[in-house]
Parts: C-alpha cells; sequence; structure tokens
C-alpha cells in the first residue's frame, strides 16, 4: 500500500486554542496500513497567512525545536504545506495543562502540594536548561530561549510528566 499524499498524512479533528498568531488543532497523522497517531497541528492564523515575516518565524520555530531532542520537551514531527498554510505536526500530549490543573485545584480550594510543585519545576527546568545549552552540529549554540514559559505553555501527561511546549509563535 503506497503512503498517502502529504497533504492527505495529516488531519485536523479539532480547534483546541488559538493564540496571537498560530491556531492549534488535534489532529491525526496517517500513514500506511491503516497506522494512525494523534498529533498536535499548529497552524498559523489565517489573517497572518500573507505575512513573510510570520511564516519565518513560523518555520524557524519548527527548525529549532526540532533539533532539541530532550524527554521534557514536546517533539516536532513535521513541517509541512497543507491546504490551509503551513503545518507543524508535534507530539500529542495526553493530558493538560499545567494552568488547567491549577485552575482546578483552586475551585476546589486547594493548591498543588510541594513535593509535586517541585518535581514539575525540575523538570521544567531540566528541559529549559536543554534549550538554552543547545548547540548545533558544529557545537556553537543555538541560543535558544522560550520566552513565554507559564504555566499554560506546561503540559503534564495523565502519569503526570511534564513536557515544555511553545517555543515559537
Amino acid at each position: 500500500m503506497a503512503s498517502p499524499p502529504a497533504y492527505e498524512r495529516y488531519q485536523k479533528l479539532a480547534l483546541i486554542g488559538s493564540g496571537g498568531m498560530a491556531e492549534v488543532f488535534l489532529g491525526v497523522q496517517l500513514g500506511d496500513e491503516a497506522f494512525h497517531q494523534l498529533v498536535v497541528i499548529k497552524r498559523i492564523r489565517p489573517d497572518f497567512l500573507g505575512q513573510a515575516q510570520a511564516q519565518r518565524m513560523f518555520v524557524d520555530e519548527a527548525r529549532t525545536v526540532a533539533k532539541l531532542s530532550h524527554p521534557n520537551i514536546v517533539r516536532i514531527h513535521d513541517l509541512r504545506a497543507l491546504d490551509d498554510g503551513l503545518c507543524i505536526a508535534m507530539e500529542y500530549v495526553d493530558g493538560e495543562s499545567l494552568s488547567a490543573l491549577l485552575r482546578v485545584l483552586a475551585q476546589r480550594g486547594e493548591r498543588l502540594p510541594c513535593p509535586i510543585a517541585c518535581r514539575l519545576m525540575v523538570q521544567a527546568c531540566d528541559a529549559l536548561h536543554a534549550a538554552h545549552t543547545a548547540v548545533d552540529s558544529q557545537g556553537l549554540p543555538l541560543g535558544l530561549v522560550h520566552r513565554d514559559v507559564s504555566p499554560n505553555n506546561l503540559m503534564l501527561d495523565r502519569s503526570g510528566f511534564l513536557k515544555v511546549i511553545d517555543f515559537g509563535i
């Protein structure tokens, strides 16, 4: 069985978030032999499609984060031009943001227990340290800075493992 055409390899299922310049969808990656895998698909918002600087920033984000290999940083799978513009396909984290967890705890009048908060912050710091000290193939520093470290950009999977997301636009 042949691989699906590039434009058919990813299907958007549902909008899960929108920011200043990009939209984020739950999606599925389709492969041979009925293989499929949940992914997150990030695309430039339609009102920014004609802006060269936005496109450049988007591509830079994908290329930069794809160079990072750390268990606490969400993996980039692909950068593709789809019918509705450039899209980044990335690892799907089955869970919630730290922000969502903190909101639920606040509604219950509870706080995140200190040992759990410390464990999560160690994981976040490990990821950020890996990004800040990353080097290219010639050993030169990539000079990466996250620019938006917040509970919204710290995802927790169902086992409580933290992943840093959204290094770009």
